[in-house]
């Protein structure tokens, strides 16, 4: 987050299904009672496909 406090542009791909960052992203949200994410964007994919879509992206 301190990347993205600099205003540098920041995105994580998650790739591993037994530990979703994302899902513990959206319990901090609720705890803090925010509806909007202020943080930097958490993309899901799968190992075989993430080179493919961050190539994707950077269009």
């Amino acid at each position: 987050t301190s990347l993205h406090q600099l205003k540098k542009k920041v995105l994580l791909v998650e790739t591993d299904t037994n530990y979703t960052i994302s899902s513990i992203r959206k319990i901090e949200l609720f705890k803090l009672k925010k509806k909007k994410d202020p943080y930097f964007k958490i993309i899901g994919s799968r190992d075989n496909r993430a080179a493919t879509e961050i190539t994707g992206l950077k269009k």
